[in-house]
């Protein structure tokens, strides 16, 4: 602060230093306050805002708008979860004291990273190379727990013991670990729609889409968590059309708060549209 003669800059620890006294070790330091890891999006972008903003009672209010909308968005995606899924959503959510974003991310990130899952645990098997493939299990056995795919996870825990005893029904448990994978990943691309792409029936409305990047563009360049709010619109008017694989792309990274790979996106299809 001194050097760059910016005495009143906000700075704040990022760490995975969770105890009290790691906090207190950043106040002594100067910070202006202590965020643990793993981030919790809104608590994020709540501290952001405040300290970001000249006028802090204003602040106070964006904050409590941008959690009351986050808390919205939440319960919709729990209960999508549990609606088409078969996981159990509610025991899961305990497992992590309750924190409903960190359990709608690491069941996000499960859906991203176990896409071709299935078939590396075969080639796997079919090379022989059966402590990578005890060791896919292992990872499996308490990924699959952490979201709530306790069957799923009651697999991958015999298939792993099956490969450490050596013995001879690896490929019969193997194949219920696959079918497990593949049940629970078709119903996760179901809810994060991944699935296969619609039929296109429609024809995509140009202006309309040029209209909302006018108003999404500044969002994402700030930041702001309100640019999820027009990327469902394009969503709804691609619908059946031949861009909503791509559009739905740019949601996913929005929704994710990628915004700054979500801005090269709209600029990249922007421009796609422009010269089509």
């Amino acid at each position: 602060r001194t050097s760059l003669k910016m005495t009143e800059i906000p700075i704040i620890a990022m760490t995975a230093h969770a105890m009290e006294g790691d906090i207190e070790q950043s106040v002594i330091a100067g910070m202006n306050h202590h965020l643990t890891k793993p981030i919790e999006p809104e608590i994020l972008y709540q501290t952001l805002a405040y300290y970001l903003s000249d006028d802090q009672e204003n602040s106070q209010i964006t904050q409590k708008n941008a959690l009351e909308y986050h808390q919205v968005n939440e319960l919709k995606d729990k209960q999508k979860l549990k609606k088409l899924t078969s996981l159990d959503v509610d025991k899961a959510i305990q497992q992590v004291q309750g924190k409903l974003s960190l359990y709608l991310q690491l069941v996000a990130d499960f859906c991203k990273q176990h896409q071709q899952l299935v078939q590396t645990m075969e080639e796997l098997y079919q090379k022989g190379a059966l402590q990578e493939l005890y060791r896919c299990a292992h990872s499996l056995k308490s990924t699959a727990q952490y979201i709530g795919a306790f069957n799923l996870s009651d697999s991958a825990s015999r298939l792993e013991n099956e490969i450490k005893i050596k013995g001879k029904q690896v490929q019969s448990k193997l194949t219920i670990v696959t079918k497990g994978i593949d049940l629970t990943i078709g119903q996760l691309n179901k809810v994060y729609e991944l699935a296969d792409p619609l039929e296109v029936t429609e024809q995509f409305n140009i202006d309309a889409a040029t209209t909302i990047f006018a108003k999404l563009k500044p969002l994402l360049v700030s930041g702001d968590i309100l640019a999820e709010d027009f990327s469902v619109q394009l969503k709804k008017i691609s619908i059946k059309t031949k861009h909503y694989q791509k559009i739905n792309a740019i949601h996913r990274l929005i929704a994710d708060f990628d915004f700054e790979e979500a801005l090269i996106a709209v600029a990249q299809f922007d421009e796609e549209l422009i010269n089509e």
